[in-house]
């Protein structure tokens, strides 16, 4: 007989209206033949692969399920009636797959031409040229040094050019009334196109620019539609960051190829490459973004930067450098109290997920992070104020998840009392400064890590209802197909939480049904995600929890291989640094696999998974993470695989092992 082994569970964009008549003056000398464009320039198709991606809308969660009792597992022969239950099952998964899949899409630039003037180009034509277009300017100026020559052009009253080192570099031409920006893009033939706002040092829109074509719109006073003068200036690289930047519609396709083809005009433009490494980390490609915020802070020692570069670390797991590169921001006392408030939020993230798991010094650093948060939580400033709002909300949330994974008193009352005021400060900052709701998926999503940690105490029904909505509400509002891959993946994480902490409470049946979705979704908003050993990890355990809740209570091995089978072939070899302290648990799952295969004949299969178990657990036994009574069961089933093997002398060896075990 085998035994099963008991687990030890241990700045906004603004939309700028546009809309009225064209004057007539910019009709005769900005449209038809006399509107000209000087070169055409496309991006390079191997400057960066295109993304090709796959979208999911999902649904609601699924309702409560009476639990299935546990039971004893022996070892039993499965029948046709759980294989042909499992077909069903697969057939169902491969339906929701299909019905799930869109069309694959890329976005790249094109199209991009630098606009002219009577003939007269920004960065290519020179003052003889401008002479012999133009003839003698009715004036001369300079401005930051440089000269302006100012002529008065057919009906435009006011037309000045800008020279630097005899090179016209831009182009200002004034309106003899305020236009409508509307009318002045489909009249320029650039309204396809996305501008990006220009805003003044106190934050107000004072115009429009389209990076494609280098056409600046400057409004008038006290308006966001009017224009008073448009400017045509070279194709720059900065236009695209600033789009990329203000792009609040998450639409990662497009902030990609603006970012990527501003670092095609400009290689070095640190914005661009910091951007860029933010966007690849929301979208799971760890080593990508850490090459670039490492890339960004040679090119600049900006500390905003630097705590960039502290996250990618610590997303790739190099726990101590992400340590060590937030420590310098966090006691910078003459640095912003809320860049040293997230630099200890990475702090403390980073001493909870490491291999020594020292929770009491993750909980210091994000109470650090609190403390400073608040000195600006009423700031009059709305933009500090929001900030502030969302750091106190991240470091609430991570108090709440140290307790939930540390050796507390009390934890099953502290941690809901940190999750409870998460949510109290989110009410405010979503109604007071009007910020992001997708915040509310940040405090569901450590909720349902919470439940999923304290033993099945808390309930996660709820939870994940709001969480399931929440996703379906940003999936209806967005369409971006990288973003809405990263919100399958974070309900994927969701789900599996909550299957967790269902199967604790004794839920089974809900349990199973809610690992089984994950398991999809994670396949499905996985697809662009790096293959780290924490992707794979956090995969593999999910098909493994499907697994064991067809083999433990229901004795149905056949399907329950099928989802180990997955599980297996997704476990990576080494587990990563953030699970070292699961080796004994990991050890127990392969043990426990090896049961249900050899429930259906495959004892080759069933001794060596066994035996790999075994190895683990032994380690684990070695560092301290099991107790040596925790090898009694491995190498009892061990024993009895070799006796049914008819090797005698293995099955004697690991009987004798066994007793001493226990």
């Amino acid at each position: 007989m085998l035994f099963r082994v008991c687990q030890h569970v241990s700045n906004a964009h603004r939309t700028i209206a546009r809309v009225g008549q064209l004057s007539l003056g910019l009709a005769m000398f900005l449209s038809g033949p006399h509107l000209l464009w000087a070169w055409q320039q496309e991006v390079k198709t191997d400057l960066e692969p295109a993304i090709a991606v796959t979208a999911v809308p999902l649904g609601t969660a699924p309702t409560e399920t009476h639990p299935t009792p546990n039971a004893t597992l022996p070892p039993v022969k499965t029948d046709s009636g759980a294989d042909l239950e499992s077909t069903a099952n697969e057939q169902q998964q491969a339906i929701l797959r299909h019905g799930l899949q869109i069309a694959p899409i890329a976005v790249t630039i094109t199209d991009v031409r630098v606009s002219t003037f009577q003939d007269i180009a920004p960065g290519t034509t020179n003052a003889d040229e401008l002479s012999t277009k133009l003839g003698q300017p009715q004036q001369t100026t300079t401005r930051n040094d440089k000269s302006v020559h100012i002529f008065q052009v057919g009906p435009f009253p006011r037309v000045e050019f800008l020279l630097d080192q005899d090179m016209v570099i831009e182009i200002a031409i004034h309106l003899s009334a305020p236009t409508p920006a509307k009318v002045i893009a489909e009249q320029l033939d650039i309204a396809r196109f996305i501008p990006a706002a220009q805003f003044d040092a106190g934050g107000e829109a004072v115009g429009t620019i389209y990076p494609e074509r280098g056409v600046r719109f400057e409004f008038t006073n006290g308006s966001i539609d009017q224009v008073e003068r448009i400017v045509l200036q070279p194709i720059e690289a900065s236009p695209f960051v600033d789009r990329a930047e203000q792009n609040d519609k998450f639409d990662y396709r497009l902030q990609l190829a603006d970012l990527r083809y501003a670092r095609r005009l400009e290689p070095a433009n640190t914005k661009a490459i910091w951007l860029e490494s933010i966007l690849l980390q929301q979208m799971g490609k760890y080593a990508q973004s850490l090459a670039l915020s490492r890339q960004a802070v040679e090119i600049t020692k900006d500390p905003e930067f630097g705590l960039t570069y502290a996250e990618s670390l610590l997303a790739n797991e190099q726990y101590q450098q992400a340590i060590d590169q937030a420590r310098l921001i966090a006691a910078d006392q003459d640095l912003p109290p809320l860049l040293r408030a997230r630099a200890e939020i990475v702090l403390g993230n980073a001493t909870a997920s490491s291999p020594l798991r020292n929770f009491e010094r993750a909980i210091e650093h994000h109470l650090l992070a609190i403390r400073l948060a608040s000195q600006l939580e009423t700031n009059p400033e709305i933009s500090l104020r929001r900030e502030a709002l969302r750091i106190l909300v991240q470091a609430h949330l991570a108090c709440a998840l140290d307790v939930a994974r540390g050796n507390w008193q009390r934890k099953s009352d502290v941690a809901p009392k940190w999750l409870a005021s998460a949510r109290e400060i989110s009410v405010r900052f979503l109604q007071k400064t009007h910020g992001s709701p997708l915040i509310e998926l940040q405090i569901h999503a450590t909720t349902l890590a919470v439940a999923a940690e304290l033993d099945g105490l808390l309930d996660p029904t709820t939870s994940l209802q709001q969480m399931s909505g929440r996703c379906q509400t940003v999936l209806n509002q967005f369409d971006d197909a990288l973003h809405k891959q990263q919100i399958q993946w974070q309900l994927a994480a969701a789900l599996f939480n909550a299957a967790r902490a269902a199967r604790s409470r004794g839920n089974l049946a809900q349990a199973r049904e809610w690992g089984e979705r994950a398991t999809v979704l994670f396949q499905l908003g996985g697809e662009h995600r790096d293959p780290t050993p924490a992707r794979q990890y956090l995969q593999a355990k999910a098909h493994y929890l499907v697994g064991t809740l067809y083999a433990i209570p229901e004795n149905k091995h056949l399907p329950a291989t099928r989802w180990y089978e997955q599980a297996v072939q997704q476990f990576p070899k080494t587990l990563p640094q953030s699970a070292s302290h699961e080796i004994g648990v990991h050890g127990e799952r392969l043990v426990s696999m090896g049961i249900s295969f050899w429930a259906i004949g495959d004892p080759q299969r069933a001794l060596a998974l066994t035996e790999s178990g075994m190895a683990q657990m032994e380690q684990a036994v070695q560092n301290g993470f099991l107790p040596p009574t925790a090898m009694a069961v491995a190498y009892r089933n061990l024993a009895a695989m070799h006796r049914e093997l008819g090797n005698a002398d293995m099955a004697t060896t690991f009987t004798s092992k066994a007793e001493q075990a226990r």
